[in-house]
């Protein structure tokens, strides 16, 4: 999607450059709070560290929802955990709950 938001964006705005990368979106959250990049697309929010080094470094950053995607979660019948929150899966695949 980035190709076609570049070049809508530089019809309007020919003067604009831009360098792209696609590495993921830690690579992108950490160039934003380093200071490398002003603009990175993520397909998660910010972790709760990611959340505390932007504020250490006083970064402050905005996150524009532009598009998303759906993930099925499937679980072997024989797994004995059976009811799990929205937010409990997300926070087992972000990293916020690791046992």
């Amino acid at each position: 999607m980035a190709p076609r938001l570049i070049a809508e964006f530089k019809n309007a705005h020919p003067a604009a450059t831009f360098q792209t990368e696609f590495k993921g979106t830690g690579y992108g959250v950490a160039a934003l709070i380093g200071g490398l990049s002003d603009i990175a697309a993520a397909s998660r929010t910010f972790t709760v560290n990611e959340q505390e080094l932007a504020r250490a470094r006083n970064v402050q950053c905005n996150d524009y929802v532009i598009g998303f995607y759906s993930i099925a979660i499937v679980v072997n019948a024989g797994n004995s955990i059976g009811n799990l929150t929205r937010d409990q899966v997300r926070d087992i695949f972000t990293g916020v709950i690791q046992n």
